[in-house]
């Protein structure tokens, strides 16, 4: 739940850093979740990351069943190659 005292300032915002489920810890939403919750938030998009692996493809998925911008990328941890 969002603070309605910080609210606007998410309109047009883009969060470029959300660790989302699943993954290798607990999570409080997953990649759909967020992006939802985003949307209701007035955001333009978010980015969600992983220590472990690449999230292009869950951000493909998430936006398309949230209708919403979601991004993904690649962490250059060691468990990727560095």
């Amino acid at each position: 739940m969002i603070d309605p005292k910080g609210e606007r300032l998410l309109e047009g915002a883009v969060d470029l850093h959300i660790h989302s489920a699943p993954s290798h810890m607990k999570r409080k939403l997953n990649d759909l979740e967020v992006a939802q919750e985003a949307r209701a938030a007035g955001m333009r998009a978010i980015l969600i990351k992983d220590h472990l692996t690449q999230t292009a493809d869950r951000a493909q998925i998430a936006s398309w069943a949230g209708d919403f911008e979601v991004y993904g990328g690649i962490a250059l941890n060691l468990s990727v190659g560095g």
